[in-house]
């Protein structure tokens, strides 16, 4: 592979899901198994909004853990080489969206966004792009650290 095409820095970005499968199975299991007798028993003393209420919480939880899970499938990848810096973002509907920057104009900037959080953008020629937004404030400092350090390095080695 040539000089030009070895990638100076290269970082897969994705939403951190701290709930798996499997503990999701745990937790709805759990509320199922704790609801249903107190389900029947509502059931049996008259009470029958109960259950359907009861139901219609567990089928909430069920649709919104399964929002949650797609939307963890977003990925960001940034690739740089000394001559271009390459985004690509894969949505969870399966869509690539791709973005080329020249490394010579391209700006880091993380900016404040409010209290404790930030964003991170690059921007070049009026463009903007901003990438990270799922990751926590700390991540955005640490990629945008990595990424200012290769991009002095591709700058460098360029000249």
């Amino acid at each position: 592979m040539s000089e030009a095409h070895d990638p100076l820095f290269h970082a897969d970005l994705w939403p951190h899901r701290s709930l798996r499968p499997s503990g999701a199975a745990v937790a709805f299991g759990l509320y199922a198994l704790l609801a249903l007798p107190i389900a029947v028993q509502a059931a049996l003393y008259g009470f029958w909004p109960i259950p359907i209420l009861m139901a219609l919480t567990l089928g909430g939880m069920l649709v919104a853990y399964g929002v949650n899970r797609r939307g963890g499938r977003v990925l960001e990848r940034l690739e740089l080489t000394s001559r271009a810096l390459r985004v690509e973002r894969r949505m969870p509907n399966g869509a690539v969206q791709r973005w080329r920057f020249t490394p010579g104009w391209v700006r880091v900037v993380l900016a404040d966004a409010r209290a404790g959080d930030n964003r991170l953008t690059l921007t070049e020629s009026g463009r903007r792009l901003t990438v990270g937004d799922f990751l926590s404030p700390g991540e955005r400092r640490e990629v945008a650290d990595a990424l200012k350090a290769a991009l002095a390095k591709a700058r460098s080695t360029s000249a």
